[in-house]
């Protein structure tokens, strides 16, 4: 990955959801996925960003809180309200927090499933680190189905 213009924070995870909610079924090639919400599915988000962004200056808000390509309050507090309609389906979300931009600590915070599921990281090498600790906390078989 590098790190390269601003994004819609948001639509990730709009479309985490989308992909995992049967809400959306028969959208996709196969009619029978999104599975639903089972006690033998689980549905797990593991978002990764920088947190920087300037576009919600523009489409959020129409200003901006802090310095360039760093958001504004209000684009984070529609973040977190996101994050909470999805974990209230029954989704689980670990955001890791790559070093950026120090105002989305606390909303990433928020989103996160518990605290158990917020990672902060400085440094490239710990990513793969993070991504194991993750795994260790799925129970099931882990799949993609293409």
């Amino acid at each position: 990955m590098t790190s390269t213009g601003t994004g819609r924070l948001d639509a990730g995870l709009a479309w985490s959801w989308r992909v995992l909610s049967p809400k959306w079924k028969g959208f996709w090639t196969n009619s029978t996925y999104p599975a639903d919400y089972t006690d033998n599915t689980q549905k797990k988000i593991i978002y990764v960003s920088d947190g920087n962004t300037n576009i919600y200056a523009y489409q959020m808000s129409a200003e901006s809180d802090w310095e360039h390509n760093q958001g504004s309050i209000v684009a984070f507090e529609h973040i977190v309200d996101l994050c909470s309609r999805i974990k209230s389906e029954g989704i689980e979300i670990y955001m890791i927090n790559i070093e950026g931009n120090p105002h989305a600590v606390p909303y990433f915070e928020k989103c996160a499933s518990s605290d158990n599921h917020y990672y902060h990281i400085t440094e490239p090498t710990d990513l793969s680190l993070v991504f194991t600790d993750i795994m260790n906390d799925f129970h099931a078989e882990l799949r993609i189905a293409r």
